[in-house]
């Protein structure tokens, strides 16, 4: 996607989010799907592992919803979740 989400529409889709709108989580993962793969891939050089670290960052966030908070970036919130998952990797 080559239009970039401003800091007011990651906030209003977190906020969409936390209120349970799966809408709202498909287009963050529109937005966000190939820069969290590649970020995986780039740390684990395996595509299956990298795309299962982003599926998994997606679902927490799904499962997670009430808890998460506006985040200066849902960009950087993303990247570390990438971290954290990747770290422990092989």
């Amino acid at each position: 996607m080559s239009r970039k989400l401003t800091i007011a529409e990651e906030r209003l889709l977190l906020r969409k989010i936390r209120q349970g709108d799966i809408e709202a989580l498909e287009i963050l993962f529109i937005f966000y799907r190939q820069r969290v793969f590649l970020d995986a891939y780039l740390r684990l050089k395996d595509q299956a592992a990298a795309w299962s670290v982003t599926t998994e960052i997606y679902s927490w966030l799904w499962q997670h919803k009430p808890n998460l908070f506006p985040f200066t970036s849902i960009k950087l919130m993303l990247q570390e979740e990438v971290k954290k998952r990747t770290i422990a990797q092989p």
